[in-house]
Order: structure tokens, then sequence, then C-alpha cells
């Protein structure tokens, strides 16, 4: 069974959350799964960095 998400408070800009609702039932779970490949990517980018720190 998933973890539960915790509920937060956000601001977004207005023309950012109707983009997403525009698309339909499951904008959440949308912004989730962008803000996620936006952490992973950095978070690749960090590590990919450190290793160079370390050559």
């Amino acid at each position: 069974m998933p973890k539960a998400k915790p509920l937060i408070s956000i601001r977004l800009d207005a023309d950012v959350l109707d983009w997403f609702k525009s698309n339909g039932v499951g904008y959440q779970t949308r912004m989730n799964a962008v803000l996620r490949m936006y952490m992973d990517a950095h978070r690749h980018n960090k590590s990919i960095n450190s290793d160079r720190h370390n050559i």
C-alpha cells in the first residue's frame, strides 16, 4: 500500500494552477510527477557534480 502523502499548502501562480487543472482530473498527481522529475534530475546532477570534485 502506498504511503499517505502529507497535506500541504503551496502558493502557485494562477496560470500554472489553471493549466494543470485544465488538463482534467488528476492535476495534483501530475504536479507531483513533474516535481519528482525535477527532483530526480537535480539529484542526478548533484551527484555528478560531487563526483567531479572527488576526481
